[in-house]
């Protein structure tokens, strides 16, 4: 059965377990997004010093571990929803997330370091704040970053955005701490061949199919400034995720020092004259690559066999069998798990959302 423990929301400590909860859900992205836990509105620990210890929301740990779910760890933002016609109350809870969207860095200096390392530096000055660890980090390509007045969730956001990486927030059972990831590859694990999601036996797919075009080609410039006055080589090629199902791999080449950007249709350059060394051309290219790659299709499934609830996870690649799927695009395709949202508490069940991929 699930444990849903609560904290005390300034110190982090311990205040006990919540046993009269009726029902419990929570969603992850690469991260514990949000949950709510109902309960009697006769409960004791809708009390105030339980909803709010020292004037800050309570943290609650959702562990359903023995169910296949990640732990879930977040804060109590607002107070319980209750009204005198009903016999329960919902408290709704966002993840840690939120707490690092207000956690100035610490470390105020420009680098060019990787974003792993950006990582280990600003752990290491920090003072205070949510609990964390440092887990598997990545090393991609160095380029230009400016610490100063970033908070800690604007720093990992925008890195991930700028070089089309992603950071993960993981929960260790019986602790408030997090472990924070980072990621080089657009997905975070291909168990297609084991997990197919297949239309009425295991899972209940919902397609919106979008059929605007997605860009398929480089074009543009970028200048390096350190390059001195011969040709600069650079490759890069488009995430493995984002091109499964197109008939060729796309790849571009740099091969002078006017060299890629990202085109927009018209055929006319973007320049791009900050940019000045290699690595952060590559840099550069990368993350606009893997943005406009990025996958159209959307779709969700309600998964209907509990026994695959351990194997998907959010960012994982798996297979899909959608045979009666009207475009027969996605007859059989493959997809990158978007979000997973379990009620951990009878009736239970799973909602996964998804990033089709045809498989041509």
């Amino acid at each position: 059965m699930p444990t849903i423990r609560v904290y005390d929301g300034r110190s982090y400590e311990p205040m006990g377990v919540i046993d009269d909860a009726s029902g419990c859900e929570v969603a992850f992205s690469l991260v514990p997004d949000a949950a709510s836990v109902t309960m009697p509105s006769t409960s004791a620990n809708l009390a105030a010093s339980r909803i709010m210890p020292h004037g800050e929301g309570a943290i609650y740990e959702v562990d359903a571990t023995d169910l296949g779910v990640p732990v879930w760890v977040g804060r109590i933002r607002s107070g319980p929803q209750w009204s005198p016609t009903s016999g329960d109350c919902t408290v709704q809870l966002s993840g840690a997330r939120e707490d690092l969207a207000s956690e100035p860095v610490q470390a105020q200096r420009v680098t060019s370091a990787t974003a792993a390392e950006v990582l280990r530096l600003v752990y290491g000055a920090r003072t205070a704040g949510w609990p964390l660890a440092l887990g598997y980090l990545s090393d991609g390509v160095g380029a230009p970053v400016d610490l100063s007045g970033s908070t800690l969730g604007e720093l990992l956001d925008g890195l991930a955005a700028e070089r089309g990486e992603a950071w993960s927030l993981t929960h260790r059972p019986r602790s408030c701490e997090g472990v924070i990831g980072w990621h080089t590859a657009p997905d975070l694990g291909d168990v297609s061949q084991d997990v197919v999601l297949v239309q009425g036996r295991n899972c209940e797919p919902d397609v919106a199919m979008n059929v605007a075009r997605t860009p398929d080609e480089l074009v543009g410039v970028a200048r390096s400034f350190l390059a001195g006055t011969g040709a600069v080589a650079a490759k890069v090629a488009a995430p493995a995720g984002a091109v499964l199902g197109r008939r060729a791999a796309l790849e571009a080449e740099v091969l002078s020092t006017l060299a890629v950007g990202l085109g927009d249709g018209t055929g006319d350059p973007l320049l791009s004259p900050s940019t000045p060394t290699r690595a952060s051309l590559v840099a550069e290219l990368t993350a606009k690559l893997h943005a406009a790659l990025a996958p159209v299709v959307v779709a969700s499934a309600e998964i209907t066999d509990s026994s695959l609830w351990p194997n998907l996870r959010p960012g994982w690649v798996v297979a899909c069998r959608f045979p009666d799927e009207p475009t027969g695009l996605f007859a059989r395709a493959l997809a990158r798990v978007r979000t997973c949202t379990w009620s951990v508490l009878p009736p239970r069940g799973m909602t996964v959302s998804l990033e089709l991929w045809a498989v041509l």
